[in-house]
């Protein structure tokens, strides 16, 4: 039957051909196209198509999917065996049907090997391929395994005892192949070539892109259409005969290989900050911003979630439509910058991404479930990375490739397999410091702005190993790296426990760091544990140790008049209407106490942290929450009158006017809303997250967005009035409208004045690192200029609102330096402000004369609320405090 559909097919093809070549025009050829190939080319059964086993090829099937049947559950993140690679290997492993994994390592002097392995890590054989390869093999049904070369440029078709079966040339690098069902094998090339060669070695057809490189796999939906992506930034959808169907042009280059749902839509990653889902007819069907910009392909869930890795250390979670459903940023080993894997999935929903030298399992929630050191026994080494994709055998163990590079000069390295089963391992964990926190007096303060480790003053380094029943010795190693010295001076300090009877958990070092003549000190430091038998080491954790800074002048105080005591970090500036005060929590609430006892009236619960300041109006409280809702409440009793889902979290404050609420959110747009109800009014997307407060003046709507832009939209319809480009991000401030001025801060360090009409600058005014919200009195604009690691500023700035010029600035010395970005508040003649130190200051508008200043338990960052003379602060000690000013002052 088969025999008889392929012969009727030839022959419709030929009298197709045959009207063609007279000139005759056929209408919607697409379509007969179509047609014809179903008649043409009935799908086969997978006689001669990729091997039904639990992993056979690049992100694990033809549509690249990334997504595995097996349920991983049960693996719990141990290393089961590792094998040393001569090289390192950049290589996603393949598995056959008999659990035999196939994968390519660089050899010696680009000496490249196809290697497989039993499944208990074992040699099986290596085939030298004659040059270095990083492709993954294709195994077909038949067991013959298919991998390409770079340099000498071939496809090489290998038996399952690891002789050569045949060669093909190509014509520059090549990309892993893909294995149709029919058993054809694709393959693409660096001078934008795609080959379609058959099971004996000998080539069906040729596609030429002309212009594009084709780096990475073609994928194959299961209507046999070929997709390939090109650095000439076109996705191509080509026929099985190597006809193209269509073209979709994206604005950036790819460098990834495209996916295919379920339902045929296409999911394409350009070189740019956009995930793009094509339909099967070349259309497009969305974009969405992903964290972390784009640089490899995305994998799908079981559920048709689909998961991209940011260049910048982000993985995305995007629902089928689109909308993003969560975006984790994770960091491992020394810097984590970027990821170079891709994400695989298994039929459990959890996911596996290599980044550095760990490798990390993700629920689908977006929470870590675990995550592994891919260790070396070879030392020292100057870093490792991880171009390996996960890939996940029919018992669940998870196989990834690491790439190590030799400390020093040269180009030597080495890597490893790792096997990751089920089975628990030795290791050990530092628990303190927290990697990406700032420490202040042993106690972990706040997140720091770039992801790195601050410590000011002593503290006690804790971890925690495993087996504590055999260890032998703990050396704590401290490698002192202060940039400013030569090389020769850096110096490391070792500190050794030896464990016997009377050595019992807890176990800690405390770090005492000498004085210098410098600011800061940065060091290395990791925890070696020697076992009966054996050793492991920690991850590596930078941190940078800064020299305590003289201590304040001591001024009045205020008293205290009563405390709210929550006992968890408190993270928005409270709201005061009708002697209530609101504020939000990361506890998932948002409290309402009484502003003169302080007693707890209510509190409503969120599905996530409440990080926005409400607005309170006409007895109603409008906030946002991390649960991607805005919500209304009811300020008297608590309840919910409307809320309203967005995108993603909301950490922009609502602004209320004239009935109607408006917010950002980070799923990239800005909301109007009617106040009543919660329905939309209108939306406007920008290019990144929306986390600034917005601002409306007199029909005019001004707000910031991450995509570096400061718009002006007309505040009834939504539509775009104009447009003002930074050179950085706007994020997480509130604009202020002084007369025919709207002024705003951005992190490119400048505090900007625009004329509100038309977007002009009127000036711009740069601090040392990032300035805060601008507040403005008496024609007089305060904000403080916000300090960070190496970036000394510390001041709060008074200058002339026509003239930018500075009047005088107030140097802000405390224990740390401050990172806030929330604008100080005046009020009679007396600027209050939080800059995220442990203090509430109070200056003189006149010269910035210090006033009185109030201590918390731990840091404050809000602004704060001035009612009668009564100050309300909160803090993140868990406190909110009623404050009474000092007299005669």
């Amino acid at each position: 039957m088969k025999h008889k559909t392929l012969a009727l097919g030839i022959v419709l093809l030929f009298i197709v051909s045959s009207i063609n070549s007279l000139g005759m025009k056929i209408q919607n050829n697409d379509k007969i196209q179509d047609d014809l190939m179903e008649v043409m080319i009935p799908i086969p059964e997978p006689l001669d198509g990729p091997m039904n086993s639990s992993w056979p090829m690049f992100k694990h099937d033809a549509r690249h999917t990334g997504r595995s049947t097996v349920d991983t559950s049960h693996n719990l993140g141990g290393e089961s065996w590792k094998y040393e690679v001569k090289g390192g290997t950049h290589s996603s492993a393949s598995i056959d049907k008999n659990g035999t994994i196939y994968f390519t390592e660089y050899g010696e002097i680009f000496n490249g090997l196809l290697t497989a392995l039993y499944p208990n890590g074992t040699l099986k054989w290596s085939f030298h391929i004659g040059d270095w390869s990083d492709s993954s093999p294709a195994i077909a049904e038949d067991g013959t395994i298919y991998v390409t070369t770079q340099h000498d440029d071939k496809l090489i078709a290998v038996n399952p005892d690891g002789t050569e079966k045949w060669v093909f040339p190509l014509e520059g690098f090549s990309c892993e192949p893909t294995i149709e069902k029919d058993g054809t094998i694709y393959v693409g090339t660096q001078i934008g070539e795609l080959y379609a060669i058959f099971p004996n070695g000998t080539m069906k057809w040729k596609y030429e892109t002309g212009n594009g490189l084709i780096v990475r796999s073609p994928a194959i939906g299961n209507d046999g259409i070929v997709y390939i992506t090109s650095c000439d930034s076109n996705l191509y959808a080509l026929y099985p005969n190597g006809t193209l169907k269509w073209t979709f042009e994206s604005p950036g280059m790819f460098y990834s290989s495209p996916v295919v749902g379920d339902d045929g839509t296409i999911y394409i990653a350009p070189l740019n900050e956009f995930l793009f889902a094509v339909n099967p007819d070349g259309i497009e069907k969305w974009r969405a911003s992903a964290r972390g910009g784009c640089h490899r392909s995305p994998s799908l869930g079981p559920d048709g979630t689909i998961y991209l890795a940011g260049t910048a250390v982000f993985l995305n979670a995007f629902n089928p439509d689109g909308s993003r459903k969560w975006a984790i940023e994770f960091t491992s080993g020394d810097n984590g910058e970027v990821i170079y894997s891709r994400p695989s999935v298994g039929a459990d929903g959890t996911i596996y991404i290599g980044c550095e030298e760990r490798l990390f399992a993700i629920n689908p929630d977006g929470t870590e479930k675990w995550t592994t050191k891919l260790t070396t026994d070879i030392q020292p080494y100057d870093g490792c990375s991880v171009h390996s994709s996960p890939t996940i055998a029919e018992d669940g163990t998870i196989y990834i490739g690491t790439w190590f590079r030799r400390e020093g000069q040269g180009f030597t390295s080495w890597g490893y397999l790792h096997a990751i089963g089920s089975e628990d391992q030795k290791k050990v964990r530092i628990t303190k410091p927290e990697s990406g926190y700032v420490y202040v007096n042993n106690k972990k303060r706040i997140r720091t702005f770039l992801g790195s480790t601050i410590v000011f003053g002593d503290l006690n380094i804790t971890f925690e190993p495993t087996f504590e029943e055999e260890i032998k010795r703990i050396t704590f190693i401290l490698k002192f790296y202060d940039p400013l010295l030569p090389y020769r001076q850096r110096f490391e300090i070792p500190k050794i426990i030896e464990c016997g009877i009377d050595v019992e958990p807890p176990y800690f070092f405390n770090v005492d760091i000498p004085d210098s003549e410098f600011i800061f000190h940065f060091y290395m430091m990791q925890v070696i544990v020697e076992y009966h038998g054996g050793s492991t080491t920690s991850d590596k954790m930078n941190i940078f140790f800064i020299r305590r800074p003289t201590s304040l002048e001591t001024p009045v105080t205020p008293s205290i008049n009563w405390k709210f005591d929550y006992g968890r970090p408190i993270v928005t500036s409270p709201t005061l209407s009708d002697g209530r005060i609101f504020f939000g929590n990361c506890d998932n609430m948002l409290f309402c106490i009484d502003a003169n006892t302080g007693n707890e009236l209510w509190h409503y619960i969120t599905d996530a942290g409440v990080e926005t300041t409400p607005a309170v109006v006409n007895g109603t409280v409008y906030f946002g929450s991390n649960d991607h809702n805005m919500y209304c409440i009811n300020a008297s009793t608590g309840g919910l009158i409307w809320s309203y889902t967005t995108g993603y979290w909301i950490q922009s404050s609502p602004a209320v006017c004239n009935g109607r609420v408006y917010f950002g959110s980070d799923d990239n747009n800005v909301y109007c809303l009617n106040a009543d109800n919660g329905s939309l009014i209108w939306m406007f997307p920008t290019g990144d997250d929306v986390s600034v407060s917005p601002i409306v003046d007199n029909g005019y709507l001004y707000v910031g967005s991450k995509d570096h832009s400061f718009y002006c939209l007309n505040a009834d319809s939504g539509n775009l009035v104009w447009r003002y480009l930074t050179d950085h991000r706007i994020r997480y401030i509130t604009p202020v409208i002084h007369g025919d001025k709207v002024i705003f801060s951005s992190e490119d360090r400048f505090v900007y004045c625009l004329n509100k009409y038309d977007g002009e600058q009127i000036w711009s005014f740069e601090t040392g690192f990032l300035p805060s919200s601008p507040t403005v009195y008496d024609d007089k604009v305060f904000f403080s200029a916000l300090s960070y690691f190496g970036e000394i500023d510390n001041k709060l700035y008074c200058l002339d609102v026509d003239t930018c010029r500075m009047l005088w600035s107030y140097k802000l010395v405390s224990d740390w330096h401050t990172l806030s970005s929330d604008p100080p508040v005046v009020e009679n003649g007396r600027i209050y402000g939080c800059y995220a130190d442990d203090y509430t200051y109070c200056n003189s508008v006149d010269n910035g004369e210090l006033l009185w200043r109030f201590e918390a338990e731990s840091f404050v960052r809000h602004t704060p609320i001035i009612v009668n003379d009564i100050v309300y602060v909160t803090s993140w000690d868990g406190h909110v405090y009623s404050l009474t000013e000092p007299p005669d002052i």
